[in-house]
């Protein structure tokens, strides 16, 4: 919450400069201001051939110290059907073990620029993964 980071900026500082900084509602608004800034979602691009995907969406972050590839493929920038796969790169290890494979073609959920989202799920052990 903007209060809480105000408060725990303050905590240790001296009443002179404390003084000296915006009031609580000026400070709220910067912070919320800065994470609007910094969580702002990509503009849409015009058309599939400008659609570049940043290293920021290449890659799924299970801890804080791992990377691991989610971008797995696709048909190229210069495609006009183009073709995306996203998906959990150590999940590829799981074929020999899956159960059973559920597909579903969804033409509602395609984001913009594209006509369908195709989703794979596959059943390990009684649990299901993407």
């Amino acid at each position: 919450m903007p209060s809480q980071i105000h408060n725990q900026a303050v905590r240790f500082t001296g009443q002179s400069v404390q003084g000296q900084m915006p009031n609580i509602s000026a400070t709220k608004k910067l912070i919320q201001r800065a994470r609007a800034q910094n969580e702002a979602p990509l503009p849409i691009p015009a058309d599939l051939a400008s659609l570049i995907v940043p290293d920021q969406y290449k890659f799924y972050h299970p801890s804080p110290d791992v990377d691991e590839l989610f971008l797995l493929g696709g048909s190229g920038r210069a495609d006009l059907n183009r073709v995306m796969i996203f998906g959990r790169d150590n999940h590829r290890n799981w074929v020999q073990d899956m159960d059973r494979v559920f597909i579903d073609g969804e033409f509602i959920l395609a984001p913009p620029l594209f006509s369908q989202v195709f989703v794979i799920l596959a059943s390990v052990q009684n649990t299901c993964f993407q």
